[in-house]
């Protein structure tokens, strides 16, 4: 329909912004793009890096380097932040996706704090729990809120197994993330791993979250292709997904 049409061409106006500023072109007109990027292992973070090339694990083999990386494995905290300001990028949503239950993979939110803390005026911190921990992951949202700085938490439901709309597991996870008023960033759609399923990755899902919660900000990635339909139906439902 109309608005759907309307929607598709603000984001393809979003794209072109986009490529024009990593080329270079038309960087007066970039302003205000918000950019996610998800930091890598353990030993490159903490030497202060953004990995640029993923775990073979998570990445398809011969997928090039970043751009943003010029060749190289990882950049420096300066030199990321240097290059996003020079690309007329605003702010950037650095996120942490933690599935001990699942891959035995953790990346402590310390090395979050470490980007925020030292531009603030650029890095916004989502911090990663893995859902399955139970009480530790409640404490460790509070850390990561009151000691970090984080802003939100990021979940997804293919590699962390499970489904957004889980009440036992999730419920108590929301509860917290409104106490604290920060939102969360919810992978939904296709994922390139095939080491899990798409079950929980359904933007439906999130309606019954967001109708339990009405003061929980949602943020649903990649527009939960192939099921948009779904996603701009929860959209439409709920001001405040």
């Amino acid at each position: 329909d109309r608005r759907t049409v309307e929607d598709l061409n603000h984001l393809a106006n979003v794209a072109q912004r986009a490529r024009q500023a990593g080329s270079g072109r038309n960087r007066s007109n970039t302003g205000g793009i918000l950019v996610p990027l998800l930091l890598g292992t353990p030993a490159a973070a903490g030497s202060g890096a953004t990995v640029v090339s993923g775990d073979p694990r998570y990445m398809a083999a011969g997928i090039a380097l970043s751009g943003l990386a010029h060749g190289k494995q990882y950049i420096t905290i300066d030199e990321t932040y240097r290059h996003f300001k020079e690309s007329g990028i605003d702010k950037a949503v650095i996120v942490n996706m933690v599935s001990y239950n699942q891959w035995g993979r953790a990346l402590p939110n310390d090395y979050l704090g470490q980007y925020a803390r030292k531009y603030p005026d650029m890095f916004i911190p989502f911090a990663g729990v893995d859902p399955h921990m139970g009480p530790p992951a409640l404490r460790e949202i509070e850390r990561a809120v009151k000691e970090l700085g984080c802003k939100g938490l990021k979940f997804h439901p293919a590699y962390q197994e499970f489904r957004p709309n889980d009440k036992p597991l999730m419920w108590p996870l929301y509860e917290k993330c409104v106490e604290l008023d920060i939102a969360i960033l919810v992978h939904t759609g296709n994922t390139r791993m095939t080491r899990c399923t798409l079950d929980g990755c359904r933007p439906l899902l999130l309606d019954d979250v967001a109708t339990a919660f009405p003061d929980l900000r949602i943020i649903m990635t990649h527009f939960g292709w192939p099921w948009t339909e779904e996603a701009l139906a929860v959209c439409w439902r709920h001001e405040h997904v």
